[in-house]
């Protein structure tokens, strides 16, 4: 009875639910779109922890899907700050921009971050997510919508 209870409650929740995240057009590839994305996260002084290719996990796995990449990127300062307010959001942490291929152009999208502070009840640092929030808005855009250009090219 318990189970059907939660089963019941979680659905009714999908299906109300609409994804906190933020969705943008990249005309890149998804190659592309990450590495511009992880160069651009790199020059601002942001770790990047991991890259995770999707597709090329499901081909080892012996099936077919859409290019599709994870990154994984932080700052373990602010997020150990975020963490000391409330240790349940280090589930969100560190956080993730992933990129797919669609029919007509390729995907990026990440958690909209302002809803952390309601989330988990941040008070403190709610100017903290918030400038996060901002900063993640004009990584992915500047990255997606202009040249990038290394030193070798700038000299």
């Amino acid at each position: 009875m318990v189970t059907t209870f939660f089963t019941v409650i979680f659905i009714g929740k999908m299906l109300d639910m609409t994804p906190p995240i933020t969705i943008y057009d990249s005309h890149f590839s998804v190659k592309e779109t990450i590495d511009r994305i992880e160069h651009t996260l790199r020059e601002r002084g942001v770790t990047v922890f991991a890259r995770i290719d999707h597709c090329r996990g499901a081909r080892q796995a012996g099936l077919d899907m859409q290019e599709e990449e994870l990154l994984i990127f932080g700052n373990p300062e602010i997020g150990t700050n975020l963490m000391l307010e409330n240790p349940a959001i280090g589930i969100e942490l560190p956080l993730k921009i992933l990129a797919w291929s669609d029919k007509s152009c390729t995907k990026v999208a990440h958690h909209k971050l302002e809803s952390l502070t309601e989330e988990y009840g941040i008070r403190q640092s709610e100017a903290v997510i918030s400038n996060m929030a901002a900063s993640l808005r004009t990584i992915v855009t500047s990255a997606i919508s202009k040249p990038i250009t290394t030193r070798e090219e700038s000299l």
